[in-house]
């Protein structure tokens, strides 16, 4: 402990106002649009991410594993997983802001996915799915997210001043 420096327990017990120097922003100001439209906005800000092809594996994934058909050693994690990803995504649909932003969001990104993972995993083992669709499908759905990290790679190092600092530093 140093001499005249805040411990822990000095901002434990300043935990309301440090909550409110953080939190008033969001507490106090006016929601620019519904509760509906935020989540529905939020949710095809989702769609964009992940791309379309993968969201249908997502929900999907979701589907089943709520439903309990598909096989998963870690239920109790599937399910924190999920409740956190949608207490999350609810509350940032209480944000005041009109559109959504990405930064808001892409945190739910890499929870969701581990259930596009067991969608694809429920069309790679299916066996009443012809062996040539299914490999089609996914390779159009890792193609089309592979394209789209190249598009936008590629959009970033055209538009980026830090890649052409780099460039002229060179």
């Amino acid at each position: 402990v140093v001499v005249d420096q805040p411990t822990l327990l000095d901002f434990l017990g300043r935990v309301g106002d440090v909550g409110a120097y953080w939190g008033l922003y969001f507490a106090q100001s006016n929601a620019t649009t519904s509760f509906a439209v935020n989540l529905i906005n939020y949710l095809l800000q989702l769609v964009v991410i992940v791309g379309v092809p993968f969201a249908g594996f997502l929900a999907a994934g979701i589907g089943l594993f709520i439903a309990g058909h598909h096989a998963t050693p870690a239920r109790l994690g599937g399910w924190l997983l999920l409740v956190t990803a949608t207490a999350y995504l609810l509350t940032v649909c209480r944000y005041p802001f009109p559109l959504p932003w990405v930064k808001f969001i892409v945190f739910d990104v890499p929870l969701l996915a581990v259930f596009g993972g067991l969608g694809l995993a429920a069309l790679a083992g299916s066996r009443r799915v012809p062996v040539a669709l299914r490999i089609g499908v996914l390779v159009a759905t890792f193609g089309y997210s592979a394209a789209y990290a190249f598009q936008v790679d590629r959009q970033l190092a055209a538009g980026d001043p830090r890649y052409a600092t780099t460039e002229w530093i060179e």
